[in-house]
C-alpha cells in the first residue's frame, strides 16, 4: 500500500513540471487571443484598403472618360482641355469574386498584390 501512495501522490519534481505546463497554457492563451484581436484588426484594415481602392478606380474612371471627352472635343474643333494621348484605361479590368482581375492587360497582379505574368490565360495573377 505504500507503493500505491506514492504512485497518487505527485513528486515535488511533477508538481513543478504542471505549475510549468499551466504557465505556459496560460501564456499560449493570452498570446492566441492577442492574435485573434490582430486579425479581426488586420481584416478591417483589408477591408478599408479594398474600399479605397474601389473608389480610387471610380475616381479614375470618372476622370479617364473626362480627360477623353476633352481629347474627343479637341478633334471635334472644340474649345481647350487636357489632351490625353498616353493614358491606359485601367478601367477595362475588373475583378472577379475570387479577387482576380480579368482584362486585356497582360502581367497584371491578383488583388492581393502577388505578381506574376500572365502565360495566355483569361485571368491574371
Amino acid at each position: 500500500t505504500t507503493a500505491e501512495h506514492q504512485q497518487q501522490q505527485p513528486t515535488e519534481d511533477e508538481l513543478k513540471h504542471r505549475e510549468a505546463v499551466e504557465t505556459e497554457k496560460r501564456a499560449y492563451k493570452q498570446c492566441f487571443s492577442k492574435l485573434r484581436d490582430l486579425k479581426t484588426t488586420i481584416e478591417h484594415v483589408q477591408r478599408l484598403v479594398e474600399r479605397g481602392r474601389v473608389k480610387m478606380q471610380k475616381d479614375f474612371d470618372v476622370w479617364y472618360r473626362e480627360v477623353c471627352d476633352d481629347k474627343e472635343n479637341n478633334r471635334r474643333g472644340g474649345g481647350g482641355g487636357v489632351v490625353a494621348d498616353n493614358v491606359s484605361p485601367l478601367a477595362s479590368q475588373e475583378v472577379t469574386s475570387v479577387g482576380y482581375r480579368r482584362g486585356s492587360l497582360s502581367g497584371m497582379n491578383h488583388v492581393s498584390g502577388s505578381s506574376s505574368s500572365n502565360s495566355g490565360g483569361t485571368y491574371n495573377k
